[in-house]
């Protein structure tokens, strides 16, 4: 009686045992999936914010490139402004020299 009753013994601790080595394996591989999910949505956000830094550049770089364009347009615009205004003293200038020549004269 008592060898059967240490022999029960035995298979009780066996079986606990058992199903505490079940329910760690079982937390390992729920753990590394876990893991793995938490790398997948890392991995995730980091091609999205890589996503939204390269439309971010490019929208940047648009609109520096915009405004160099007017810029440029505007140096022009002045260029040509400057340029008739030259025109414009020039022929003032060549007015008052004849209006000059004919008051000496």
């Amino acid at each position: 009686e008592t060898a059967a009753a240490a022999e029960a013994a035995h298979l009780a601790e066996k079986k606990r045992l058992e199903g505490a080595l079940a329910k760690e394996q079982a937390l390992r591989v729920t753990d590394a999936e876990n893991s793995a999910k938490l790398e997948a949505a890392a991995e995730a956000r980091l091609t999205q914010q890589k996503k939204v830094m390269a439309e971010s550049a490019s929208a940047a770089k648009t609109h520096y490139e915009a405004a160099i364009r007017r810029l440029e347009d505007l140096l022009s615009d002045e260029r040509t402004r400057r340029e008739e205004l030259a025109r414009q003293k020039a022929a003032l200038q060549e007015g008052m020299d004849v209006l000059n020549r004919e008051y000496d004269d």
